[in-house]
């Protein structure tokens, strides 16, 4: 069995039986209880040098609320369902 961050089993699920079928490229974005983002670039999912796909911790206000992260600011604390 095989485990992924949730964005990316999302993506493999769209590259299998949704818009994604037969494309080779095209993203995902997830947007719900957290934000995430994942790629599909050439034929493979991409991954990148740290585990790609967490866009819900990019700081977007400097002197935001703290996030679940630790950080302040994230988008997260702006535009996901948690609170």
């Amino acid at each position: 069995m095989c485990v992924d961050q949730d964005t990316r089993a999302f993506l493999v699920g769209d590259r299998w039986f949704g818009q994604g079928r037969g494309r080779r490229k095209f993203a995902a974005v997830y947007i719900g209880e957290a934000l995430g983002g994942a790629l599909y670039l050439n034929g493979h999912l991409y991954r990148g040098s740290a585990g790609a796909g967490e866009i819900g911790h990019t700081t977007v206000q400097l002197n935001g609320h703290v996030c679940q992260c630790g950080r302040r600011g994230c988008w997260e604390t702006i535009a996901s369902l948690r609170c």
